[in-house]
């Protein structure tokens, strides 16, 4: 580019958390600067859905991503939804286009395409998706469109479960005997090992980890979490956040800007490149 960013006519993105990382800015930011593309990525702090709100609707921006707890909120504040946002009543990433609001689940995207690529017997396989929040409820409806057999779900507050459509393969587990099942994969959908997040370093413990074969963990953390160190000394199939994080950006990419990344160059620069294989 011969021009400097930011200008006058550049596009603006933001994300709205309440504990803003870099990650999704690194990611887009870097995405950008790939494709020469005149767009800048700004992570902004926000806890409350009617400020949140507000920023939708006052700020000229292109796009936006939305992170706990912000994610079911403002579903019904906006003009539009995709089908999987309405499916799964929670939205991460949100389009302004003619000034009206459009809400889509990337999220979605990124763990059907985790599941896919680790190719998880659909039959054998026993999952238990821990947490009751939009990412959980995301995890759930996924793990039912793919056709898998043997579900369990654990949260501190299972009256959340009941508008969740459950049939006979679904099993609600109290959050004190969660490590009293027999399940060979995890979803960790809780904010627990998210740096600044909980008290609680791990949802489970290493003695649990030791029975499960694959784990699939939603938190992202500046260094290594407890449950990723834990996992990766007992030899266990690690699924970071990072990862979850790279492919629903990448998605958020292409709803922003309608074109599509060059995700060898960009996980690359992200150093994820080893992870994805």
């Amino acid at each position: 580019m011969k021009f400097k960013i930011p200008n006058n006519k550049t596009s603006l993105c933001i994300s709205l958390a309440s504990i803003p990382g870099n990650t999704g800015a690194l990611l887009h930011n870097s995405a950008y600067k790939i494709h020469q593309l005149n767009y800048i990525y700004i992570p902004i702090k926000c806890n409350d859905h009617r400020k949140a709100y507000s920023i939708l609707k006052n700020l000229n921006f292109k796009g936006c991503s939305l992170s706990m707890p912000l994610k079911q909120k403002l579903v019904d504040k906006l003009d539009g939804l995709d089908f999987i946002s309405r499916k799964t009543k929670s939205v991460n990433t949100v389009l302004k286009k003619n000034n009206k609001l459009y809400g889509y689940n990337t999220d979605y995207y990124a763990l059907e395409r985790v599941l896919k690529k680790n190719k998880l017997n659909k039959i054998k396989s026993k999952i238990l998706i821990l947490g009751n929040g939009g990412v959980a409820k995301t995890s759930f409806e996924v793990i039912k469109d793919l056709k898998f057999r043997n579900i369990y779900l654990s949260s501190r507050r299972l009256n959340k479960y009941n508008k969740w459509k459950i049939n006979k393969n679904i099993k609600i587990i109290e959050w004190k005997n969660r490590e009293k099942i027999i399940v060979n994969t995890l979803i960790n959908a809780t904010p627990i090992g998210m740096n600044g997040a909980t008290k609680e370093k791990t949802p489970i413990s290493n003695e649990f980890v030791k029975k499960i074969d694959t784990i699939i963990d939603f938190t992202i953390s500046k260094n290594k979490n407890l449950l990723n160190k834990n996992s990766k000394k007992l030899g266990k199939n690690y699924i970071s956040g990072k990862i979850l994080s790279f492919y629903q950006g990448i998605r958020q990419f292409n709803i922003y800007t309608n074109k599509k990344v060059n995700e060898k160059k960009l996980s690359k620069i992200l150093k994820i490149d080893r992870l994805i294989k």
